[in-house]
């Protein structure tokens, strides 16, 4: 979203690691506004990205947005490294298998909560 992002960000990868606390506000911070989604028959769920080397961010996530009752999708748990091009942003590749993913993963979680 930001010309020259990638020249500007270029070898400077946030290697920070959120502590349980800072996840739970910042997972509190999005419940809040999806009890006033509920209002109006929508659902916050919380998809996770399969980025490399997150296994305990999202384990953490996971675990704080079940305490909360948010649906969490894995729409696949893991992507080579070699599916990427940098440290965030999947390769063609990638994109094509975490798509392929994604459908049948949101829609076997659309179709529980429509049964609930």
């Amino acid at each position: 979203m930001i010309p020259g992002h990638k020249v500007l960000a270029a070898g400077t990868p946030n290697k920070r690691v959120y502590q349980e606390g800072e996840v739970d506000q910042i997972v509190t911070i999005v419940w809040l506004p999806s009890i006033l989604l509920a209002e109006h028959g929508a659902r916050l769920v919380i998809l996770r990205y399969p980025a490399p080397d997150m296994e305990a961010s999202n384990d953490m996530v996971k675990r704080i947005a079940a305490a909360r009752n948010i649906p969490y999708v894995s729409a696949l748990d893991f992507i080579p490294k070699t599916e990427f091009e940098d440290i965030y942003h999947l390769n063609p590749h990638g994109s094509g298998m975490f798509t392929e993913a994604l459908g049948p993963a949101l829609g076997r979680e659309l179709s529980r909560l429509r049964g609930n």
